[in-house]
């Protein structure tokens, strides 16, 4: 019997998803057996084995680690990352609802790499899409997903490349999966990092083996080939990618209590590889270093500070940011430092940085500062509200 192309698609994908199934109760993590039985190479030599690597901790984008980590290079699969991180956050703010109907075009479903195997003309839940690109990194749900928030792939495209500009990087995508478009590791930390700090994201980022269901009652399966989400502690995606001419990479990050890492490995020859540089430079930061929160953004830190002039007398002072500082094992708690002013006098605006908690070595040595802006935006009196407030004074008399 003759199979069809999508025929023969299908059974290509009930075949991995069933080695992932044997992996695991063989207890290897990969999602194929070949990748099981590579052997992981030593830590001393991990680095070594991959073209470029960084470690940053998200909050600060303190570099920990680095290898040629400003260097462009080809990453394969992982220049989706950037639409992946677009799509994610149009979720959060509501331009995307999980049940959406979505038709997918010709485009996003000719789209190549991994794949959700949804077809031109299909109409398919956002939610199903979302799990597939988070998942598996499918392209053609990347697309159609981007298609559809922002009317057309290329005003999509544009979202993405504002969004690298935003976070100070300056690489340009010409399509939504970033054919061709070499990246750094610097840059994909970045990336990585925003994308990790999303609910939407982390919805489906650990799940393991999973599946989709068409319309038509097709099913397909999603296997996850980040291994480090099942055998390495706090990890939680980003994302993983490879190629007969790039080699292996991988975006992972690692949340332990207030310490949140993402670790980049490109350019390897085998997949273990790039998941021993990850593990190497990720063990030692967590054996030598540990994490002390100054602040949460938002977090109030001081109540009731008097306003001169403005329409309302106290206001609270909030931490303009999360800061999370990485100090070594051995270093001794740091000693804070407050410039918080008296009396304020309006106007102040929302952004405004009214005051500071600075945090200092023994030494004197900065570390950290925590900038401290006005919960509400105070406006200055003006003459018909001091007339106002003259008469309702009067009227109490």
């Amino acid at each position: 019997m003759k199979r069809t192309p999508y025929a023969a698609r299908r059974v290509y994908t009930r075949i991995l998803a069933m080695a992932f199934v044997v992996a695991l109760l063989c207890g290897y993590p990969a999602v194929s057996l070949a990748e099981a039985a590579e052997e992981i190479p030593p830590a001393q030599s991990a680095l070594e084995n991959c073209m470029a690597a960084v470690l940053i901790e998200t909050s600060s984008g303190q570099v920990l680690k680095e290898s040629d980590a400003d260097v462009l290079h080809d990453v394969a699969g992982l220049t989706k990352l950037p639409g992946l991180l677009v799509i994610c956050e149009a979720v959060e703010r509501g331009l995307l609802n999980a049940e959406a109907d979505i038709t997918v075009s010709e485009k996003a479903a000719k789209t190549g790499g991994p794949t959700a195997f949804v077809e031109t003309g299909e109409t398919i839940k956002a939610a199903p899409l979302l799990k597939a690109a988070i998942m598996i990194s499918a392209g053609d749900a990347i697309v159609a997903l981007g298609e559809h928030i922002y009317g057309t792939e290329a005003a999509f495209v544009d979202a993405i490349n504002t969004r690298l500009k935003a976070l100070g990087i300056d690489i340009q995508l010409s399509d939504a999966v970033g054919s061709g478009t070499q990246f750094d590791a610097a840059s994909l930390a970045r990336v990585g990092a925003a994308t990790a700090e999303l609910e939407s994201f982390k919805i489906y980022s650990t799940l393991m083996l999973d599946g989709i269901t068409h319309a038509d009652g097709r099913k397909t399966e999603l296997a996850n080939p980040n291994r480090m989400v099942r055998n390495y502690a706090g990890c939680d995606g980003v994302m993983t990618g490879s190629s007969p001419a790039d080699g292996y990479a991988g975006v992972f990050s690692v949340s332990r209590g207030d310490m949140r890492l993402v670790a980049v490995v490109i350019g390897s020859k085998k997949s273990a590889e790039r998941f021993a540089a990850a593990k190497t430079m990720l063990d030692e930061a967590f054996a030598s270093m540990r994490a002390q929160k100054l602040s949460t953004r938002g977090e109030v830190l001081y109540e009731g500070v008097k306003v001169k002039g403005g329409n309302s007398k106290t206001v609270n002072l909030i931490a303009r940011d999360t800061i999370v500082l990485l100090l070594d094992k051995a270093e001794p708690s740091l000693m804070a430092e407050r410039d918080i002013p008296g009396v304020l006098t309006a106007p102040i605006g929302p952004d405004e940085v009214v005051g500071s908690i600075v945090y200092k070595t023994d030494t004197g040595e900065v570390r950290g500062r925590v900038e401290l802006v006005v919960d509400a935006e105070i406006t200055a009196y003006a003459l018909k509200d001091i007339i106002s407030s003259i008469l309702k004074n009067f009227i109490r008399i």
